[in-house]
């Protein structure tokens, strides 16, 4: 007892040295304390909380091979680890003890419990022929526990840290996807205004009336997305739905409206009236993505269809374009952000995923298919009233 008492300040020093590396600080703990405790076996676990899994971080005495690399630990040695750190006032292992090999091949096996500040249990065990003296491996046992408290705190650390990266990186893709999004309907402003000013003169009352209307609608549908884009709640997969009963038919005749407003490029629509309940603004930004994409890549002068049918309680809408289609090497990651066709340098690989994902969040889905010589991205839209 003494020469561990003498020690122990040496000891802790050394753990306190270790603070960079807990991990091996634990290992050179473990092989000085074996043999002035008379153990031929030391082993630290972890056990965190609510885990089904016990962890084996080091080993130490000339037994240390027979308890295996660190890492997880099997089933019987996390029932036997359990079982220890259940009784905590109990040092030496009691009959009850599930002791796995090589444990159960010593005549003595004692244990002593630690623990941690996120409720994480930290244990310590030692085996040997001889009964281990309690107080000296409660002594062992502190620099131990202080060096596994570094050890869980540091996989905290790189939790956050890997979680704070995620946060960031999910906030940037979303900027950039709205700034992307933002683009059809400044678009539309944009082309309307420019054919009322070179081109009033030209038009009917009824033309005229129409370019407003279409300045007015994407005026009012730009104020809705840079709402929703401050507000906290309209960050990541949560965002909440306002969905609404809406005809099918007049959803994609503003699409193609918008999509073509100042722009060259025909759009056939099919569309019979068709109901569902859904998120139109969510709705329309997808399709309004898709039929950008289809409108740049059509052949010239060549139309987009846009294509509405009944399927279950809700609706399919097609968009079609007679256009090369998507690279093969492209479609892996299709609807992943930044997927790009490098034979094409106009594009920002952000459309397709922006329109995944707002499909997705409207209970959707959205396919691709290269048919006949025609490029389809179909939208499948539940009716939200029976999903």
């Amino acid at each position: 007892m003494e020469q561990i008492a003498r020690g122990s300040d040496e000891l802790i020093a050394l753990a306190l040295r270790s603070v960079r590396v807990p991990q091996t600080g634990i290992a050179s703990l473990l092989a000085s304390f074996a043999p002035q405790l008379d153990a031929r076996l030391l082993g630290v676990y972890l056990l965190p909380p609510a885990a089904d899994q016990a962890e084996l971080v080091a080993a130490g005495g000339v037994d240390a091979a027979l308890a295996g690399p660190p890492g997880p630990a099997s089933v019987a040695t996390t029932a036997m680890v359990v079982h220890i750190a259940d009784t905590l006032d109990s040092v030496q292992a009691d009959p009850a003890t599930p002791l796995h090999t090589p444990w159960r091949d010593y005549a003595s096996v004692a244990g002593v419990t630690s623990l941690l500040d996120d409720a994480s249990i930290c244990v310590v065990m030692a085996g040997g022929l001889r009964p281990v003296d309690e107080l000296e491996l409660r002594s062992a046992s502190a620099p131990i526990a202080l060096l596994a408290h570094l050890i869980v705190q540091e996989r905290q650390l790189g939790r956050l840290r890997n979680q704070l990266h995620d946060l960031g990186q999910e906030r940037f893709l979303l900027a950039a996807t709205v700034q992307h999004d933002l683009r059809s309907p400044l678009t539309a402003i944009s082309g309307c205004a420019k054919t009322l000013e070179t081109r009033f003169e030209q038009l009917n009352d009824d033309e005229r009336n129409y370019l407003l209307d279409c300045v007015v609608r994407q005026s009012e549908r730009l104020e809705r997305m840079i709402s929703d884009a401050f507000l906290k709640e309209s960050f990541g997969p949560d965002t909440p739905l306002r969905p609404r009963r809406v005809a099918l038919n007049e959803v994609v005749e503003r699409v193609a409206a918008a999509g073509t407003a100042g722009q060259t490029g025909e759009v056939a629509v099919e569309a019979p009236e068709i109901y569902v309940t859904t998120d139109t603004d969510r709705l329309e930004r997808a399709l309004l993505n898709l039929l950008d994409n289809a409108l740049k890549y059509a052949p010239s002068g060549s139309s987009v269809h846009l294509i509405v049918s009944p399927e279950g309680t809700g609706a399919t809408i097609t968009v079609a374009d007679s256009g090369d289609g998507v690279d093969p090497k492209v479609l892996p990651r299709l609807f992943g952000a930044y997927a790009t066709d490098p034979s094409r340098a106009d594009g920002t690989g952000l459309g397709l995923h922006s329109a995944r994902r707002l499909v997705e969040g409207l209970r959707g889905r959205i396919d691709y298919s290269r048919r006949s010589g025609w490029t389809r991205f179909s939208v499948y839209v539940p009716n939200l009233e029976e999903s």
